[in-house]
């Protein structure tokens, strides 16, 4: 059972890292490509356990070095035939007591915009989605992204305006 703060979710977009170390859990499977979404869960009260009962000052100095990693990570695999250097355009943060995917937005394929491409229709789903969820069922948690580009940021994510302010942001507990 998960305590009240203690879910620390990660919603990337373009990003294919995989950890498996200090209670990160890989939440959607990706293979060789990148995907539009994906979801990464860290239990920060678990991971000052695994810490030896380390402040929760700790947890969240880690939480904000894997926000970076994951948001800066560009997979090693495929890189000869798909040069996919690309860093992550949305990253959005949720302290939350329930871990809650996002990966519905994409239920239906997104259609590229006309004249245009993927990543705006794409972000403006996950938005839509997200704004569906937290309205749906009362969700009152911490949220707060990184995003590249001018969007229209759904009312209850706090919108910063580079990775770093997101990283300090997170290491605050969300706050500031």
């Amino acid at each position: 059972m998960c305590q009240e703060g203690d879910v620390f979710r990660y919603h990337l977009a373009n990003s294919a890292a995989f950890i498996s170390i200090l209670g990160l859990f890989r939440l959607r499977n990706l293979l060789f490509y990148q995907r539009p979404e994906s979801l990464y869960s860290l239990n920060l009260k678990q991971l000052q356990e695994n810490l030896g009962d380390a402040p929760r000052e700790k947890a969240l100095e880690i939480a904000a070095h894997v926000l970076h990693m994951l948001a800066t990570e560009v997979p090693s695999a495929k890189q000869q035939s798909f040069a996919a250097h690309n860093l992550a355009d949305l990253s959005l943060v949720s302290f939350s007591d329930l871990p809650v995917s996002l990966a519905n937005a994409f239920e239906e394929p997104v259609k590229a915009s006309l004249g245009g491409g993927f990543l705006k229709p794409s972000i403006s789903a996950l938005h839509q989605y997200w704004s569906q969820i937290h309205t749906g069922y009362g969700f009152k948690e911490q949220c707060g992204e990184f995003l590249l580009g001018t969007f229209e940021v759904p009312e209850g994510i706090l919108h910063k305006k580079s990775l770093e302010d997101l990283e300090k942001w997170v290491k605050a507990n969300g706050g500031g």
